[in-house]
């Protein structure tokens, strides 16, 4: 049995919605990390957010793991030492010391969980000096919380996974804010005031430092300011090739868990080589440019909050452009009201199902889409596959967007 045969071997066991098992394999394996270690929680951004963090540090001279989630083509994706991805030899390796693990030790890990120690075992072994490790769903819950980590990231809060979460914003915010750590310095982007005042209820109870965008960090007009315990940090003239405001957050976020490695380390700032960082990176799967003729992007857009950032780039990108969407959403997801904004962006719609079970039908998309009566180009396809081979055909001055889920990307990548 291969690494990937036996982690595929526990897809079907899901989510564990407690970390018990977590905690009584990491003791029992002896895990106790000795580098610094910033965890990434929120609904959107934390993608972005680990990925301009890792460029930062690694770039300044740190030997930096970090952890990503989901994957949109292969699973190596999910661990990555210095900006590159584990290769296939190293994830089989941990993956098979991870079921011998699990053999000796007794304790079942579903997919995920077992996902995280073969980057906890990697990363050991690899003798790194920090990880960024994002929280894949919630906090309380997702195995990375088992970690004891120096500086927790929030991007955002909004509704998702409102069945696993709550159905209200405070009950998803518990869940997220159970990243926060006795002493340790938290970073978030909250422009919510009742959620502000809950956070820092929770910071109070760790004593805790928190940081909040727009009110002790921001990057405005390209020039960073920020403030840690008296202690005043800038960068100024940053530079980003990735589209979107959004990102301006999400780099204002990186910099400062980047500041307060710094400061918890009491290690020299090395500002050249995180404006370099910055200038050279464009997140996976964000609004992300995958061919030119045709032109099509990339969007893991799959939220409300998420996809009305997707239409403002969109907007501001494609301007003269006939606009298309190919997407395929989850069944589970509330796709409807994406659907009914796009009809004012797109002009052409290519409406379909992923390859995987989870997907929502052509027909459900198509008997909705219809009591919408527009008189948009809409199209209706069994696969994306079938869906993309259309796009070519759609002239030279279309613009694609793929967007619906990270499912859908990973069908798009794919052969065809």
């Amino acid at each position: 049995m291969t690494g990937i045969d036996f982690l595929n071997s526990l897809a079907y066991k899901g989510i564990n919605p407690t970390i018990d098992n977590v905690r009584d394999f990491y003791e029992k394996c002896g895990i106790s990390p000795n580098y610094f270690i910033v965890t990434v929680a929120g609904t959107n951004g934390k993608g972005s957010t680990v990925g301009y963090l890792s460029r930062i540090l690694a770039e300044c001279g740190y030997k930096t793991g970090s952890t990503i989630s989901p994957h949109m083509k292969k699973v190596n994706e999910r661990i990555v030492l210095n900006n590159n991805d584990i290769n296939d030899e190293e994830l089989n390796r941990v993956l098979l010391l991870v079921k011998d693990k699990i053999e000796e030790t007794g304790v079942p890990l579903t997919y995920f969980e077992a996902l995280l120690f073969a980057a906890l075992f990697y990363f050991e072994q690899q003798e790194i000096d920090v990880a960024v490790m994002e929280i894949g769903l919630g906090g309380r819950f997702d195995a990375v919380n088992v970690l004891n980590q120096d500086v927790s990231v929030i991007t955002s809060i909004s509704y998702d996974h409102q069945r696993l979460l709550g159905n209200t914003l405070k009950e998803i915010a518990s869940e997220k804010f159970e990243i926060v750590k006795e002493g340790n310095t938290v970073i978030a982007n909250l422009s919510d005031t009742g959620l502000q005042k809950q956070l820092q209820e929770k910071c109070d109870s760790k004593n805790a430092e928190l940081l909040l965008h727009s009110r002790d960090f921001a990057v405005q007009d390209g020039n960073y300011t920020g403030h840690f315990k008296s202690q005043k940090r800038k960068l100024n003239q940053i530079e980003k090739i990735a589209i979107g405001d959004i990102q301006w957050t999400n780099i204002a976020l990186a910099l400062s868990a980047y500041f307060a490695f710094i400061q918890r380390t009491n290690r020299s700032e090395n500002t050249t080589s995180a404006l370099k960082a910055i200038k050279e990176f464009s997140p996976r799967g964000r609004f992300e440019k995958v061919s030119d003729s045709p032109l099509v992007y990339l969007d893991v857009a799959h939220n409300e909050d998420s996809f009305a950032n997707l239409l403002q780039n969109v907007e501001t990108t494609f301007q003269g452009k006939k606009k298309v969407l190919l997407a395929a959403f989850s069944a589970d997801k509330e796709w409807q009201p994406f659907i009914k904004n796009a009809l004012d962006v797109f002009d052409v719609f290519l409406l379909c199902r992923y390859a995987y079970e989870r997907s929502e039908t052509a027909e459900n998309l198509q008997t909705f889409v219809d009591t919408l009566r527009s008189n948009k180009d809409i199209r209706y396809f069994q696969s994306i596959q079938t869906a993309k081979a259309v796009i070519p055909s759609l002239g030279d001055n279309s613009a694609t967007v793929v967007c619906g889920s990270f499912h859908t990307l990973d069908d798009y990548l794919g052969s065809g």
